[in-house]
């Protein structure tokens, strides 16, 4: 399995909801059945932030019979706000492990992750 280094960008007060297709060999891979689960923390030994799966509804498998290969990762606007104690930029950490219907553990994407604060905010 290739894992693939991927940075993200989070924005304060944004929707945040990158939509990524995976390929083997230039072939989208069938996700069907498969699980996902995806941690964000500031660094490796911190607390999560934020936690994306299937089962919480911050990773979506699309239908594999019209988007063979794609995903989407969600993370909704009042969550993206709630990430900054202040506004400030700051750095952290990710990985997504994808686990295939036999129960088998992939890490398949990782890297940085950049949030931005907003100067537009809700009041």
């Amino acid at each position: 399995m290739d894992r693939a280094k991927v940075d993200l960008l989070i924005i304060q007060g944004e929707d945040f909801q990158p939509t990524f297709q995976w390929l083997a060999g230039n072939q989208p891979v069938d996700l069907t059945g498969w699980r996902a689960e995806m941690h964000i923390r500031r660094t490796y030994e911190g607390p999560v932030l934020v936690e994306l799966t299937t089962e919480n509804g911050r990773v979506i498998i699309h239908d594999q019979s019209k988007e063979k290969g794609y995903y989407t990762l969600r993370i909704d606007n009042q969550t993206t706000a709630s990430l900054f104690e202040r506004p400030r930029p700051f750095k952290g950490v990710y990985d997504l492990f994808l686990i295939r219907p036999d129960g088998v553990r992939q890490l398949h994407q990782y890297g940085a992750v950049s949030f931005l604060p907003a100067v537009t905010r809700r009041i």
